[in-house]
């Protein structure tokens, strides 16, 4: 992991990848699928649609998305971890439309035009600046034409500014990158790259956000 993202927590190995969603859980005092559940259904996700889940985790979250696209859709789940990608396919053997691909999400995805909609959940933050333009490179180009991109993370902030609990939390749990990510203008950013913001959602006195932007 050092080798391909210095700094990064973006790979969960072990202990962390086998209990993500119960550390999750008992960090949010039990909120945690609340929480997703709640982001994942502002996304207006309808059924038949198709849902590439970037740095998809352990599939709780792609289980979420499949109760809106329905049978006739389909959600493919991208994580570079063995430890996320193993738990993935064991939490949705049972569902046909969900699948799981373990790669690198800032190289090429083979779905040119063929998406309706892109989630990534605490993903970009874990990542060095460059690695996260490619992401959202690729994903303006797997969108279909006002294919929605959905980015669920932390809001800009800076520690000097955060709630005293929070600034903690941070400084305990995250990476250096996530410093420099919530330093940044993510709605320009956004839009240097080709995308329309529609929407924002925030939780947690705005400590977390969720970016609605579409392909324009």
């Amino acid at each position: 992991m050092e080798k391909l993202y210095p700094g990064s927590h973006a790979i969960m190995t072990g202990v962390k990848a086998r209990f993500y969603d119960r550390i999750m859980d008992i960090l949010l005092l039990g909120s945690y699928r609340k929480f997703i559940t709640d982001a994942i259904s502002r996304m207006g996700i309808k059924p038949g649609q198709h849902v590439l889940d970037l740095g998809c985790g352990t599939g709780r979250n792609a289980r979420i998305i499949q109760q809106h696209t329905g049978s006739t859709g389909s959600v493919t789940g991208y994580d570079i971890s063995n430890g996320m990608i193993s738990q993935f396919r064991r939490v949705c053997r049972d569902i046909d439309n969900i699948h799981a691909v373990q790669a690198r999400i800032d190289k090429h995805l083979p779905y040119s035009g063929k998406c309706d909609a892109v989630f990534m959940s605490f993903v970009l933050h874990s990542l060095p600046h460059q690695s996260r333009l490619a992401v959202l490179d690729n994903c303006l180009k797997v969108l279909r034409s006002k294919g929605k991109l959905c980015i669920l993370d932390y809001n800009e902030n800076s520690l000097s500014r955060m709630p005293p609990a929070h600034a903690l939390f941070f400084k305990c749990i995250e990476c250096p990158l996530a410093f420099d990510f919530i330093s940044r203008d993510w709605s320009a950013i956004l839009k240097n790259r080709g995308f329309d913001i529609e929407n924002k959602f925030f939780w947690i006195n705005k400590f977390v956000r969720l970016i609605i932007a579409r392909r324009n």
